[in-house]
């Protein structure tokens, strides 16, 4: 999995900068709204893990704005209910814009489509 991927995704929950012996760490958890990566396309919910200085800019964000977050590699994990979800490791955190949501909410044919989560 060396191709960079990416979640539009709204920030459901946010936990604490965590120190760990390889750095800070914070997680997340969104809701996908579009994605790049194919095993997204039936799940709603994913886990963020951001690692170093991504654990800084991940601690900024604000629940229920949206961000895209861009990945190269996800695995199997549980939530903070012990449920299994997927992870993904973040490689960079921004803000989605206003245009930003629309460019991705506006399928091949120009007409815009919020319910396909997979961008092709």
């Amino acid at each position: 999995m060396g191709k960079e991927l990416f979640v539009l995704c709204k920030v459901v929950s946010k936990g604490n900068i965590s120190e760990t012996k390889y750095g800070k760490r914070c997680e997340l958890l969104v809701e996908i709204l579009k994605t790049t990566c194919s095993n997204f396309a039936q799940t709603n919910r994913i886990k963020v893990i951001a690692w170093k200085e991504r654990a800084v800019e991940a601690a900024a964000v604000r629940k229920g704005q949206e961000y895209m977050i861009f990945f190269n590699r996800y695995k199997d994990d549980v939530d903070w209910n012990k449920q299994p979800i997927k992870a993904i490791t973040a490689l960079k955190v921004i803000k989605a814009t206003k245009s930003d949501r629309n460019i991705y909410f506006t399928n091949s044919n120009g007409q815009y489509d919020p319910f396909n989560k997979l961008i092709v």
